[in-house]
């Protein structure tokens, strides 16, 4: 065969080939570390070193539970932490309408910091706040995925900076809001009826701009759905038995602090930031259903997110499949392929497996 001939059915072969065989999905993280985020980087970072992913950047958010500058440093420590080279971090330089408390702030700061460490005896060093998220969110990259982790002042501010971005966001999954009732707590929300969830409570202008230009395209994966994944001392256990790799090993961390687990006793604690970026990765565990919904923006209700029919088109996360969920995150902290395997098998969990519970008040905070 000549050479000539040869070539064209390479050519052929390789233009029958699905996309999807050799695309990497270029993700971007908008996170405002609290706790769960840093267990979502230690998944997300699995993700991307099995090839599933393309972790493209990491910004910050001033509005949630780290405190400025320190939740800058902690996202670089985790990126550094879990072999991520390359990934540009920053913070934003905004501030939402209603700060988190320091009844919050401080003990997950200190939940953090521990599983930010990068070596027994290396801590997280302190970093100056760098203001630099809308840059980062804006920059020239394509299309890609968004996953939104906490209050999303970075993000409506990047959107109001170049409204183009709109277009090459192919979709953003966002944890917050919540149809159904509203998570404050420690202070957060006094002046209000505390039918919201954190995140939008912390910036309710920010999230209705978000939901504006972002409408049609945006999975939330509301309190709805995350009420069905409480963290459980049985996740705990199991965790502890397969501590062989970096990402178990930060999620132990996070797990063993005295706090979090007087929360989860408490049944308080709930894996609302890892279950939004394992559904953004899969497609799976979360069940969405199609409404329009608007976020309050004064008086007592301000921050709840309510449906109306004028409102953005939003995929709603109603319910979440506890046991499939539970066990992917477990397979791929420990490394395991995304593929359903033995390990990722459903044993008789399913929808309602895990029954939601309606936290009086979740100290958690997502």
């Amino acid at each position: 065969m000549h050479c000539r001939s040869i070539l064209l059915l390479a050519l052929l072969i390789c233009a029958a080939l699905p996309m999807s065989a050799h695309a990497r999905q270029k993700v971007v993280v908008d996170a405002d570390m609290s706790f769960d985020d840093a267990a979502s980087f230690a998944y997300l970072a699995q993700a991307d070193r099995q090839g599933l992913i393309d972790l493209d950047a990491v910004t910050v958010s001033l509005s949630g539970a780290g405190y400025t500058g320190r939740g800058l440093s902690h996202a670089r420590c985790l990126v550094r932490k879990h072999g991520l080279r390359g990934v540009p971090v920053s913070d934003g330089d905004l501030l939402g309408a209603n700060p988190l408390p320091e009844a919050i702030r401080g003990y997950v700061d200190r939940v953090v910091h521990n599983a930010s460490a990068l070596s027994n005896s290396a801590g997280c060093p302190d970093v100056p706040t760098e203001g630099r998220a809308a840059r980062v969110l804006t920059a020239p990259r394509g299309k890609f995925t968004l996953i939104a982790l906490g209050p999303l002042t970075n993000i409506a501010q990047a959107l109001e900076r170049d409204p183009s971005l709109a277009k090459r966001i192919e979709s953003v999954y966002i944890m917050g809001a919540g149809t159904t009732h509203g998570n404050l707590c420690c202070g957060a929300g006094d002046g209000t009826d505390h039918g919201q969830e954190f995140n939008f409570w912390a910036d309710p202008a920010a999230a209705q701009k978000v939901f504006t230009a972002l409408s049609g395209k945006i999975r939330l994966t509301a309190l709805n759905a995350t009420d069905f994944v409480p963290i459980t001392f049985a996740f705990r256990d199991r965790l502890a038995a397969s501590n062989t790799t970096v990402a178990t090993a930060t999620v132990v961390t996070i797990l063993a602090d005295p706090d979090v687990q007087e929360y989860m006793r408490q049944g308080l604690m709930y894996w609302w930031d890892p279950l939004n970026a394992a559904a953004a990765i899969t497609g799976r565990f979360v069940n969405y259903e199609r409404t329009r919904l608007t976020v309050v923006q004064s008086g007592l209700e301000a921050g709840r997110t309510v449906v109306d029919p004028r409102g953005a088109r939003i995929d709603l996360g109603v319910a979440a499949d506890a046991r499939a969920f539970e066990n992917h995150f477990l397979a791929m902290l420990k490394g395991r392929s995304s593929r359903r395997t033995a390990d990722e098998v459903d044993e008789g969990g399913g929808i309602g497996h895990v029954r939601p519970r309606r936290p009086a008040a979740a100290r958690g905070v997502n």
